[in-house]
């Protein structure tokens, strides 16, 4: 239809706009479905913690850092309630 989806340090409809920006907004309908990329999974009750997030995110932190960042919080969040 005559759009693009350039790289300049992010993914950006027409290089202007973010793609998770694009959904729903009607300059940027002809280029972006308002469909989801969704995934499902099931949940076994072992995991630590989820981490939902959009492109805003995924596009600086891989998984690795993020689930670091997390444990880093976790663990800084136990020492400050156990010292009070």
């Amino acid at each position: 239809m005559g759009g693009l989806v350039l790289h300049y340090g992010m993914w950006r409809v027409n290089g202007d706009l973010a793609v998770s920006r694009a959904i729903g907004d009607p300059k940027y309908k002809p280029y972006v479905t308002s469909e989801p990329e969704m995934y499902s999974g099931d949940l076994d009750g072992t995991e630590d913690f989820l981490i939902i997030a959009c492109d805003g995110l995924w596009d600086y932190v891989n998984e690795v850092t993020a689930a670091k960042l997390v444990y880093e919080q976790i663990s800084r969040d136990c020492q400050k309630f156990a010292s009070t």
